[in-house]
């Protein structure tokens, strides 16, 4: 046999190796998951959803924050404008005759 044939049956046996501990991990920690008792699952449960319910909360206040920098740069802005427009002083223009 030549040494590259050798080395793509390595490769292959190494890599379905990696691939079967792969997958029988997946399948242990499944059955792991399922042979938690329901109140122990519903705990768990209980507590994401509270993180999530905390995340939400979080993110709605930052969003509303935005929500009053945006109205109170928009307000400056619009004040900004109307003192430009405001009339001022009229120019003394000098007429001939």
């Amino acid at each position: 046999m030549s040494q590259d044939v050798l080395f793509m049956m390595v490769a292959g046996a190494v890599g379905s190796l990696a691939m079967i501990a792969v997958i029988v991990h997946s399948y242990l920690k499944h059955l792991d998951r399922r042979s938690l008792p329901p109140d122990d699952r519903l705990d768990q449960i209980v507590q994401q959803i509270a993180t999530l319910q905390r995340a939400v909360d979080a993110t709605s206040l930052e969003v509303e924050r935005l929500g009053e920098g945006q109205r109170f740069a928009a307000k400056l802005l619009a004040e900004r404008d109307r003192v430009r427009e405001r009339p001022g002083q009229p120019e003394r223009v000098i007429t001939p005759h």
